[in-house]
């Protein structure tokens, strides 16, 4: 089965909405924020920043996930070469951008080893940085990105019908729990802590919001 649909961009990307971790960390950082808050309709800068956090973990997981469960080539996300999309409608509907393929890792342990890495690598200023400018909780950040991450290779289990293993897969990149269950057979990860989303102006939460009970989530679906 093929991985396209979850594959990055390779080589250098031009356009201005591509930047690096380390750039949203530093300089590009308010930018990023004011995006946030505009695309949630929000100017709470919790919000934004926990927004933030967890755009750039979905793009950095995404295609690692893709290719755990597909058998594709895994991404090389080393410092320096991966961007991610801040902005709408990413390119083709991929926010990952690579600046070079990468060597293949060995197995499948060494490929999750280097997510876990990866993400700690990326997402530490990040999360320093979120923290100083809006004041959310260093932990509620970090239960953002493993909610996203998880997130991920759920989507990407449904996505291709490989559900079966992406339970193990997101426990074995988060190195912790993962709460999934299936409704109406569809599988669902439960986040481990709110996003703050339902909070701004639209008011909803989502299917994997923790506040839900299966009840609330079978309304939401039959919504849908």
């Amino acid at each position: 089965m093929s991985d396209v649909q979850f594959a990055p961009h390779i080589g250098p990307q031009t356009e201005p909405g591509w930047a690096t971790p380390q750039e949203l960390a530093g300089p590009r950082l308010q930018e990023a924020l004011d995006w946030c808050g505009a695309s949630l309709g929000t100017d709470r800068r919790d919000i934004q920043g926990q927004r933030l956090v967890e755009i750039v973990a979905w793009y950095l997981a995404l295609p690692a996930a893709g290719a755990l469960l597909t058998g594709g080539r895994f991404p090389d996300l080393r410092t320096g070469n991966v961007r991610v999309w801040i902005g709408d409608d990413p390119p083709g509907g991929i926010g990952t951008a690579l600046r070079e393929q990468g060597a293949r890792p060995a197995d499948e342990a060494a490929c999750v080893a280097g997510l876990r890495a990866a993400l700690i690598e990326h997402l530490a200023p990040l999360v320093d940085a979120v923290n100083a400018a809006t004041r959310r909780p260093a932990s509620a950040l970090w239960r953002g990105m493993r909610d996203r991450v998880a997130g991920a290779f759920v989507w990407v289990g449904e996505q291709t019908g490989l559900s079966e293993r992406c339970g193990e897969l997101a426990r074995a990149a988060v190195a912790g729990p993962v709460e999934l269950r299936t409704l109406d057979e569809q599988l669902l990860h439960v986040r481990e802590g709110c996003c703050l989303y339902y909070r701004c102006d639209a008011g909803t939460k989502c299917l994997s919001c923790p506040l839900l009970d299966d009840e609330a989530r079978r309304r939401l679906l039959a919504a849908l």
